[in-house]
């Protein structure tokens, strides 16, 4: 079949969440050093000059990846919002603790976003994600507000730096690796410690 350039919207956003479907997959299942531009073409039908048509860096294309799983992260949160009127600060870290505990790949990039991801993209996505991050924060101030209402505008911006500070920590400690764990367990640290549900919560529970 004869290659044909992407020439609408439609078709370009098709490509770009196949390149990002298959970065995802490569990611999981080798790591951060197998997803290459030579990998994700194999892939797919694209050449690795096409996948330049629409990223630059690998980083770029796990940053929209990023992007993709925060934005669906943020309408779960919204749309669960809407049936739960009645907000505490319990039921509001047991919203968060559920819905992360369905994202460990919006986890594990938010692991590396500072270290890796941010460092080796163009100025102009690296500004495009963050006006998106910050936007987002309006929906964590309102909740706070809803809350409590003695929450000062300072604490609100505070809970949303710590609340990114946060989740970026969560998967490594969650997700040790067989050393790791094997170092963990010789040490005698107990196995409830790694448990994500009891650490998700009980860590939101006291930011808020």
């Amino acid at each position: 079949m004869t290659f044909q350039r992407a020439r609408t919207e439609e078709q370009i956003t098709h490509r770009q969440e196949t390149i990002l479907f298959h970065a995802q997959q490569i990611y999981i299942e080798e790591g951060l050093a197998a997803v290459t531009f030579t990998n994700i073409s194999k892939h797919t039908n694209f050449t690795r000059q096409t996948i330049y048509t629409y990223y630059q860096t690998k980083e770029e294309i796990l940053l929209d990846l990023l992007e993709h799983h925060y934005q669906k992260f943020m309408a779960k949160l919204e749309d669960d919002l809407n049936t739960n009127k009645q907000l505490t600060r319990e039921s509001f870290a047991r919203l968060l603790t559920d819905i992360l505990l369905e994202k460990p790949v919006m986890l594990s990039l938010f692991s590396i976003l500072y270290s890796v991801l941010e460092v080796n993209v163009s100025y102009d996505r690296l500004l495009a994600f963050k006006r998106k991050i910050f936007h987002s924060f309006d929906l964590f101030k309102s909740c706070l507000k809803q809350i409590d209402e003695s929450y000062s505008d300072e604490d609100t911006e505070l809970f949303c730096y710590h609340f990114i500070i946060y989740i970026s920590s969560l998967y490594p400690i969650t997700h040790p690796s067989q050393n790791q764990l094997q170092a963990i367990q010789e040490i005698g640290v107990p196995l409830f410690m790694l448990d994500q549900e009891k650490i998700y919560y009980s860590g939101l529970r006291r930011l808020l």
